[in-house]
């Protein structure tokens, strides 16, 4: 292990045959989840089962990696894990299925949602597309063959609400009605945002992912933001869209968002 304050990597024995290796680098942690190896079991070998996950970019002064990993279980075999990181936006629970090679499938604040994302995980739902690479240092696994990494990007503009571009742009009014009429289990409030519902609404902002600007909009339930909100993720155009959907510790996904466009959709307006 390098204990240097510059990189350092934790190797960490799991159950049912799998290792993690969290890894520090250049302001950055990397989780890396795979077939266990070395003479404790604590290593990686092969391809993770994470491959396309992308770097978290650090912040804080306290420690990068919380003091244990929580691994969730399915028949007596792992099927996700939760590392709490130290991340830019504060501590973040980190959730990584390990299975059919959905990757890293939330960022969240509170321990139930973190856990809600892994029952969904392992519950065998489909599994979001990455195309974001990770650029790795020599001693460490790579967790894809090439590339660097892709963080979405605050820049300039936004500051519009989401009421109000549902009344002014009729293509965003429809672009979310289709998103949402793929999702079963909506609350009310959600499924009547399409039709001018009441809510409560913040400030979008606008992102930059891979080159291309989109779009945040954050909506919660009146006197209930606290536990039932979503975070809206449109292109500029208003043609196409996905969702983060939060509703009593439960969390969704609609449209198949992937990785990198999950990360955008937990930036937050400063």
């Amino acid at each position: 292990m390098n204990t240097s304050p510059d990189e350092f990597v934790h190797l960490c024995k799991g159950p049912g045959g799998i290792a993690a290796v969290l890894h520090y680098v250049d302001g950055r942690a990397i989780l890396v989840f795979g077939k266990a190896s070395g003479s404790r079991g604590d290593e990686v070998s092969g391809t993770p089962l994470n491959a396309n996950d992308i770097a978290i970019a650090v912040g804080g002064s306290g420690k990068v990696f919380g003091p244990k990993i929580e691994w969730i279980l399915d028949s007596g075999k792992p099927c996700a894990a939760i590392v709490r990181v130290s991340t830019d936006k504060g501590s973040r629970l980190v959730t990584t299925a390990l299975i059919n090679g959905k990757g890293r499938v939330s960022v969240e604040k509170a321990n139930d949602a973190a856990r809600a994302s892994a029952e969904i995980s392992c519950s065998g739902a489909a599994p979001a597309t990455n195309s974001a690479d990770v650029s790795r240092p020599a001693d460490v696994p790579r967790l894809t063959p090439r590339g660097t990494a892709s963080t979405p990007k605050v820049e300039a503009g936004g500051g519009t609400y989401l009421f109000n571009v549902l009344k002014e742009k009729p293509l965003y009014k429809a672009t979310l009605a289709a998103l949402f009429s793929t999702q079963k289990d909506l609350p009310d409030w959600m499924k009547e945002i399409p039709n001018d519902g009441n809510l409560v609404a913040g400030p979008s902002i606008i992102v930059s992912v891979d080159g291309q600007r989109f779009e945040v909009f954050y909506a919660c339930e009146t006197h209930n933001c606290a536990d039932s909100f979503v975070r809206i993720l449109y292109t500029l155009d208003g043609s196409s869209a996905w969702a983060k959907l939060y509703n009593k510790g439960k969390v969704t996904y609609a449209g198949n968002p992937t990785v990198v466009q999950r990360q955008a959709m937990e930036i937050d307006a400063e």
